[in-house]
């Protein structure tokens, strides 16, 4: 069975997503949920081929159109895809400014050690970003510690430190206050 990416994304995007505009933004790792699925169909050694064609799709997602003049994104990107996430950030007309470090919960128990090409990633980093003029963080993200040892402590980082409303791209479990939208990365023929 032949697997593709989906290449109506941007069209599922404009439909499923109000003309409601946004002060924060994050961003579900897409790089993960695209290997996940990959893995789950058995072709985890093809992920590279996706690649090129998932930043593509990012990269077309009218994601401004649903932006506050003023709007903080938080990017949450694996260590392999660092570049990307930074070149996603920019096309999106956002600022890079900082970034989160997130501890993924992967010690050397939980990888069985295994190696990595390089140094073994026990850690994901959010990339964060600003667009607008004075778009600075609410008082609490001016004294807030980057270094989290939890995903979920994220969304209580971000309704802290940014205005509402809140949308979380690539995650289809809305938490209360927040719209979520989530794609399907992969069809097969």
């Amino acid at each position: 069975m032949k697997h593709f990416l989906r290449d109506n994304i941007a069209a599922d995007f404009c439909e499923n997503l109000s003309s409601e505009r946004f002060g924060a933004v994050l961003v579900n790792s897409p790089w993960n949920i695209l290997y996940e699925e990959l893995r789950h169909k058995g072709l985890a050694a093809e992920a590279d081929k996706y690649q090129e064609a998932l930043m593509g799709a990012l990269l077309a997602l009218p994601v401004e159109r649903l932006l506050d003049e003023r709007c903080h994104l938080y990017l949450y990107t694996p260590n392999s895809a660092i570049p990307s996430g930074l070149e996603l950030l920019k096309r999106w007309g956002f600022d890079y400014k900082s970034n989160l470090i997130i501890h993924n919960g992967k010690g050397a128990a939980q990888s069985g050690g295994q190696k990595s090409k390089f140094f073994r990633n026990v850690t994901d980093m959010v990339l964060f970003g600003v667009r607008g003029k004075g778009a600075r963080t609410l008082d609490p993200g001016r004294t807030q510690v980057n270094y989290f040892e939890a995903p979920c402590q994220l969304h209580r980082v971000i309704e802290a430190c940014s205005s509402g409303p809140y949308l979380e791209l690539f995650n289809d479990q809305a938490r209360p206050g927040w719209t979520a939208w989530k794609w399907q990365f992969l069809e097969h023929a």
